[in-house]
């Protein structure tokens, strides 16, 4: 599987003090993504162990799977992706300077042998019950985000409903939602 960046938008990084001193996305944020799996698997890459991950880097994992899904992240998405945790509450003590290594993280559960049923598993680990019909929107209003909606987006999309067990109905009204919010003329 290759994934690409088709632009050079980085996640907003906020100015003042931060651990990082250069200030830039790690390499597989700012560059174009490679992930290939079979190589991996070829090179006798295992799994990696199931962590426990908070909910704040759950939701990110599962915007940034469904963004990665078509094998490329635009700007929409990303642009998005920031928005998102920038604005929405449930990020309010979130450090978003976090954002590109925990999207970095993301991509490196891909970069392994079963990564995306690892990762899902790991979201569903992280997330409280409360939060899973949240990640379902978020994940919606990623696949939204630039207009068209792929068939690899939308069984992931599917994968991720089975995994965090939401209702049918729910999902379609979240689905519903999201298709409002981004409607254009």
């Amino acid at each position: 599987m290759r994934l690409k960046q088709r632009s050079n938008y980085r996640f907003p990084i906020p100015t003042g003090s931060s651990r990082r001193t250069s200030g830039r996305s790690p390499p597989c944020i700012r560059t174009a993504f490679v992930l290939d799996f079979r190589h991996r698997a070829r090179r006798g890459r295992r799994p990696a162990r199931r962590t426990m991950i908070s909910h704040h880097a759950a939701l990110i994992y599962t915007m940034v799977l469904v963004s990665a899904a078509d094998r490329e992240m635009t700007d929409a998405e990303m642009r998005t992706i920031g928005e998102m945790v920038r604005f929405l509450p449930v990020f309010r003590d979130y450090d978003s300077q976090l954002l590109p290594s925990t999207a970095a993280t993301c991509v490196e559960f891909l970069d392994m042998e079963e990564g995306l049923d690892s990762a899902l598993q790991t979201i569903k680990a992280g997330l409280p019950a409360e939060l899973r019909e949240t990640a379902y929107a978020l994940a919606c209003d990623v696949a939204a985000a630039d207009g068209r909606t792929s068939q690899e987006v939308l069984r992931l999309l599917e994968l991720i409903r089975h995994t965090l067990d939401l209702d049918r109905l729910v999902a379609a009204a979240i689905e519903r939602g999201a298709r409002a919010r981004h409607a254009v003329l």
